[in-house]
């Protein structure tokens, strides 16, 4: 899960198999600005947000509910990278979710993330 607090972001990442564990994400980062950028195409949408998405340096909120799909699978890669997250641990953690509502819709959604985070593996 990423909070914000305009620019600092706290990544909390946590299992039934261990302990929530959570630190800071500042500028300078690694993985900063990718994670803060697509934080904000996530949350800064509507008429409200506009003046934040300028201050942003004109962040395009992503509306589309496949784009936001997209954008949240890379977003979510990008927190497993930072984290330090290997492949398989990463598999291991979006297994371990419990899948609520439309399992399919979850299961593509997690395939996504593992797709994303390994076109950010390089």
């Amino acid at each position: 899960m990423i909070c914000s607090c305009e620019r600092k972001w706290i990544l909390t990442l946590s299992s039934t198999h261990s302990p929530s564990r959570r630190f800071p994400l500042t500028e300078g980062d690694e993985w900063f600005d990718y994670i803060w950028k697509r934080a904000a195409r996530l949350n800064c949408y509507g008429d409200e947000f506009e003046e934040m998405r300028d201050r942003l340096g004109g962040i395009d909120p992503a509306t589309d509910m496949d784009e936001r799909r997209e954008v949240q699978a890379e977003l979510d890669a990008a927190a497993f990278h930072a984290y330090g997250l290997d492949r398989e641990q990463t598999a291991f953690v979006l297994d371990d979710f419990h899948r609520v509502e439309n399992p399919r819709l979850i299961e593509d959604n997690f395939d996504m993330v593992l797709d994303k985070y390994d076109t950010l593996a390089g």
